[in-house]
């Protein structure tokens, strides 16, 4: 990916800070139908950079809670140790219906089949987010 990100009708960046050798960008897309909030954190610079995705779970702790608004990452969360020097993009899509994203959640599921297409629902919000971030 080449590090610059667009603002397009399928998404758009809603805030950012910069950081020494490295950004960190909250942002919007479409995906089924759904504003989907994620985070990009990217080195500074020209790119292009290799991508990492981390497509984290449902946020649902061993006794049944879920946290919902809780982001995975912040403007103030300080870069993963290496993420600067290894030059990599990293994106962070929040799930459907945490952390701002619209959409349902894992807790909303009654059945097997309905918790495989939820998460073929994130795999799809995913690949929306990369074609966002990619073009």
């Amino acid at each position: 990916m080449d590090g610059n990100l667009r603002m397009t009708p399928a998404g758009s960046i809603l805030e950012s800070r910069i950081f020494d050798g490295f950004s960190i960008d909250r942002v919007q897309y479409r995906s089924a139908g759904y504003r989907i909030i994620g985070w990009v954190m990217r080195p500074g610079g020209a790119g292009p950079f290799p991508v990492v995705v981390y497509n984290h779970g449902s946020r649902t702790g061993p006794d049944g809670s879920v946290d919902l608004a809780r982001p995975t990452i912040s403007l103030s969360t300080p870069a993963w140790p290496g993420v600067a020097a290894a030059r990599c993009l990293v994106f962070f899509p929040e799930g459907r219906g945490y952390a701002g994203s619209e959409g349902p959640k894992l807790t909303d599921c009654g059945s097997g089949t309905e918790v495989m297409a939820y998460l073929q629902g994130r795999a799809a919000d995913v690949s929306a987010g990369l074609a966002w971030l990619g073009g």
